[in-house]
């Protein structure tokens, strides 16, 4: 029984699915973004919007049994072992991904799985791609991993309606909450 129809209006719906359309596989062998700053003072006065800048290079990840893309830090030291190194977590965590990519409908290589050895970066969206952080699923230990990964990617595929993280950023974001949490709910039952 889906409440959502009743709670998400169709015009919104329509921009949800819109969004999911508009994610693309990343096709590069690498992405290098700098970082960027910008206070939010028309919504909230101590609000900050920041990007960390992304140095990352793609990863030979042949027989991983994954269309994901695989990447690290272009510093990362013996990069040619390291998805030997973490086989086991990239296996589990594309298995968990490609799941919520279900939820959603999307081609899972839209999603992309990268590694960033410190920081506060979970995720980010880059030209409609998807780029979810191994780092943060091996420390995460979280009993419901699948519904804090549902979370990321709503406010991931959100970014495909709007940039900046703001009113507009949160409503997007609570409407793919709200229109595919039915769908989370039957995979977890």
């Amino acid at each position: 029984h889906n409440t959502s129809n009743a709670l998400v209006p169709s015009t919104e719906k329509k921009a949800l699915r819109d969004a999911i359309a508009a994610t693309r596989p990343f096709d590069s062998s690498a992405l290098a973004t700098p970082a960027t700053r910008k206070d939010l003072a028309t919504e909230t006065p101590t609000y900050c919007d920041s990007t960390p800048a992304t140095d990352i290079v793609r990863l030979n990840s042949t027989g991983l049994g994954t269309n994901m893309g695989v990447f690290v830090s272009r510093s990362t030291p013996n990069k040619d072992r390291f998805v030997g190194e973490h086989e086991e977590s990239i296996r589990a965590f594309s298995a968990l991904l490609r799941t919520c990519a279900q939820i959603f409908g999307l081609d899972e290589r839209t999603l992309n799985i990268y590694y960033e050895p410190s920081g506060a970066g979970i995720a980010f969206n880059s030209r409609q791609s998807i780029f979810c952080n191994l780092r943060v699923f091996e420390e995460g230990q979280m009993d419901n991993a699948l519904v804090y990964w549902f979370v990321t990617l709503c406010h991931e595929l959100a970014h495909n309606l709007v940039h900046e993280h703001g009113q507009a950023h949160s409503f997007h974001t609570e409407s793919f909450m709200t229109e595919y949490m039915g769908r989370l709910v039957e995979v977890l039952q």
